[in-house]
């Protein structure tokens, strides 16, 4: 029988986001309560790229993909789960780690577990120090055609080139047309190998990214 993991980071106030001006922070506000009205609402302000969420090739590429115009059934697929959990803080995952974790296969979901999110969310190493992908294996996962890659990290480039303004990761992915799940959580709770993923996003018009509510099937 299949067995169901939530990856998503819940969505709170002032939930951290990352350390850039064109992020905003989060404010999550009760505009009405049980006790003020007939019923409970909500107002929501945060980013695009806070939480658990999808980057759309647009994010990166001015030409790529827009989120609304990703089909639908590329955020549903098969792939697998690789787990790097031995790696410390600024790893590099290569080609060759990935190689030896497994198979990838054309249309592939590919999901890294390091750790990290479960570990550091909420402190202020998470942003500065996570682990990442190197060019190299994103190259790799571009000549094996896969749909997307994940991460429980913030991001799938190291921290130190986003604040050089520089993304060799996710120009070289999104550029062709490879989508990104970023800031993952509860991968350990998934064991290593094949798995389904379901990654159904907000649906922004000319979106460049959206929270997604991630779970994975093993």
């Amino acid at each position: 029988m299949s067995k169901f993991v939530d990856a998503t980071l819940s969505i709170y106030d002032e939930m951290n986001s990352f350390p850039a001006d064109y992020h905003h922070d989060t404010e999550i506000k009760r505009t009405q309560t049980h006790q003020d009205g007939r019923c409970a609402a909500s107002c929501f302000k945060f980013s695009s790229h806070t939480g658990t969420h999808i980057d759309a090739p647009f994010h990166f590429i001015p030409e790529g993909q827009k989120l609304d115009e990703i089909p639908v059934n590329k955020f549903i697929g098969t792939g697998v789960l690789m787990k790097f959990m031995d790696r410390g803080p600024e790893a590099e995952i290569t080609a060759a780690d990935i190689r030896n974790r497994g198979e990838l296969r054309k249309g592939d979901i590919l999901i890294a577990a390091t750790g990290w999110s479960d570990e550091h969310f909420g402190e202020k190493s998470y942003f500065q120090k996570n682990p990442y992908l190197s060019s190299e294996a994103a190259e790799m996962m571009v000549e094996e055609e896969i749909t997307a890659v994940g991460i429980d990290a913030p991001t799938l480039d190291s921290s130190r080139n986003l604040q050089q303004d520089k993304a060799p990761v996710h120009k070289s992915l999104l550029g062709n047309g490879i989508y990104a799940i970023e800031s993952l959580t509860n991968l350990a709770a998934v064991p290593e190998g094949r798995i389904k993923v379901y990654a159904l996003p907000l649906k922004i018009k000319d979106g460049d990214g959206a929270q997604a509510r991630v779970v994975i099937e093993y």
